[in-house]
């Protein structure tokens, strides 16, 4: 198996309440760029997709060595050679929206990103409804001519794993718009209600692998603190997941899920229990099992480096990465980053529900 990735890094951190969305739009057009040749690739089983996030966008081919290695070149030409049309313009702007409307018609996705923007002024790559509504065919060309006209990095990963050197894309800006848009579009279910809990922002330290890892020790797997305690024991939920964040140079933790409406408080208060109590919940024994899940992944994507999970890697931060940073981190030193950085009686914790956000 084989992959390459061309990733274009700032394109949506240069949005402004103006265009929020137009990457996200950008990258549909320019996967316009394969429509004639989609058929072949199907033909011999190589995929090709992209994703828009808030700091990135890439467009990916995978498949099979041999199969990847005739279409390669060729893909690379006609992704970075691409010039908009209006009829891809007119064809791809109302597929965008209607990816919006069914991403704010799930309840979990809609509280994610309504928080995001309310509580920390963050758009996520999937813009506004008022934004991607205003955008003209010249804002298109222009974001294009700006922000996609040369990728940060193409990726090469195959049996011997190497990366083409092309020029370096526009800078991510230093001042971040801030911008607040909650989208009420869709009716709330009470029986399935999205919340979530979120720490206040963490400045950037050296040392935040341990959040990385913390996360990880609260929410993954099974046997987690958070799935243990609010799905095991008391029934209150299907998921719950636990994951850091990276916005407007800080790190904030969130721990989400979704419910009925009367389960709200319980579960607040089952989360509240997990974070004021990390001696109880956040144990060494945990720690270890965690530590040895992270060797286990790194393996997992050297094996894999086809794969997404390659590529999220390979743009995590240096801080915050567990594989470059697990020579320096043990027990003692994640717990006192836990009770400096995130326990709640030092650091605010908020906690709300879709319901709270529509208000």
């Amino acid at each position: 198996m084989a992959g390459i990735y061309l990733a274009f890094e700032s394109p949506a951190m240069n949005e402004s309440p103006k265009n929020f969305g137009i990457s996200h739009l950008l990258e549909h057009m320019i996967c316009e760029a394969t429509d004639d040749i989609d058929e072949t690739y199907d033909e011999n089983c190589v995929h090709t997709n992209a994703y828009t996030g808030k700091e990135e966008v890439v467009f990916h081919m995978t498949g099979l060595s041999d199969r990847v290695g005739m279409f390669r070149d060729d893909y690379v030409k006609r992704i970075l050679s691409y010039e908009p049309v209006e009829k891809d313009f007119l064809k791809q702007k109302p597929i965008v929206t209607q990816e919006l409307n069914d991403w704010f018609d799930d309840n979990f996705k809609s509280t994610y990103t309504n928080y995001l923007s309310k509580q920390h002024g963050f758009i996520t790559s999937i813009g506004t409804r008022e934004a991607l509504a205003a955008i003209t065919f010249d804002d298109v060309v222009d974001f294009k001519k700006k922000y996609f006209s040369a990728p940060s990095k193409i990726i090469v990963a195959d049996k011997s794993d190497f990366d083409i050197d092309c020029p370096t894309a526009t800078t991510i800006p230093a001042d971040i718009n801030h911008h607040q848009s909650i989208n009420t579009d869709s009716e709330i279910n009470l029986k399935s209600v999205g919340m979530i809990a979120g720490s206040a922002p963490i400045d950037e330290n050296k040392d935040d692998y341990n959040l990385r890892m913390i996360v990880k020790m609260l929410g993954y797997g099974l046997k987690s603190p958070l799935y243990q305690k609010l799905r095991e024991q008391e029934s209150l939920c299907y998921w719950v997941a636990c994951f850091d964040q990276y916005i407007h140079n800080k790190n904030i933790v969130l721990v989400c899920t979704s419910a009925a409406m009367d389960n709200v408080q319980k579960i607040q208060d089952g989360i509240f229990e997990i974070l004021y109590h990390p001696e109880r919940y956040l144990t060494k024994e945990r720690y270890n099992l965690m530590l040895n899940n992270s060797l286990a992944l790194i393996k997992v994507r050297e094996q894999y480096k086809h794969e997404l999970d390659y590529l999220n890697a390979y743009f995590d931060k240096d801080t915050i990465s567990l594989k470059k940073n697990l020579d320096k981190i043990n027990y003692d030193d994640m717990m006192d980053y836990y009770m400096n950085h995130l326990h709640p009686s030092k650091r605010n914790w908020n906690f709300t529900n879709q319901q709270e956000l529509y208000k």
